[in-house]
């Protein structure tokens, strides 16, 4: 049985990420820390990564305060 969708969408897309610099995680390391140690969120349905958008948003503004950052 072939897998048509990740073999011709998913797999080369995850390919031509990673070869732009995008780093690829796997989703077992982001999943609920009730199913991985470091889990990055509490729930699957929360599918804004908070503490990585953060780091982002602070690396590419340095200047921008924690009242900006929070909003």
């Amino acid at each position: 049985m072939t897998n048509d969708e990740y073999d011709k969408v998913e797999l080369p897309a995850l390919t031509q990420l990673q070869q732009l610099g995008w780093t690829y995680l796997h989703g077992a390391q982001l999943a609920p820390a009730f199913y991985a140690e470091n889990g990055e969120r509490e729930y699957f349905r929360e599918v804004v990564l908070e503490k990585r958008l953060k780091a982002a948003l602070l690396r590419i503004n340095p200047w921008i305060s924690d009242e900006n950052l929070r909003r």
